[in-house]
């Protein structure tokens, strides 16, 4: 890209960085992939990939639910990082439906992201609030 009258070095500036954060995340997720796929067990895998994401995120946990045929969710597989607590045990067939229509927190591209918990409805604040959680950031997988 050449300066022109119509980009500032601001604007290269802020162009470069933001491709560089692009590169970095493309590189975050080609490491776990081959994370993922080198592993002989799949839940090593994917609680390997659970700790990377952890750590990159800087995050106090990461875990993956799945959803029942009843449409209760089970946390199948949980990282913790160090000084907290693990709760897997306590987030088993929780109902789908005692949480006032979870499902509809997710956008259209399956992502449910929440800066103050505080701000959801009381069921589903008190199940973060029960975990020490503040905010919140989820991704759904579908089948």
């Amino acid at each position: 890209m050449s300066l022109t009258e119509n980009h500032t070095i601001a604007e290269l500036l802020y162009e470069n960085e933001k491709l560089s954060a692009e590169l970095e995340a493309e590189r975050f997720m080609l490491e776990l992939i081959t994370s993922l796929s080198s592993t002989e067990l799949i839940d090593d895998g994917i609680n390997n990939v659970l700790c990377k994401v952890g750590e990159y995120t800087c995050a106090d946990r990461a875990y993956v639910f799945e959803i029942n045929e009843d449409y209760t969710t089970t946390n199948t597989y949980e990282w913790c990082n160090e000084g907290i607590t693990a709760v897997k045990e306590q987030l088993q067939n929780i109902s789908y439906h005692d949480m006032d229509e979870y499902e509809r927190v997710f956008d259209e591209n399956s992502i449910f992201y929440c800066h103050d918990v505080t701000s959801l409805s009381k069921k589903q604040r008190q199940l973060f609030e029960a975990q020490g959680i503040h905010s919140t950031l989820q991704c759904a997988y579908y089948e």
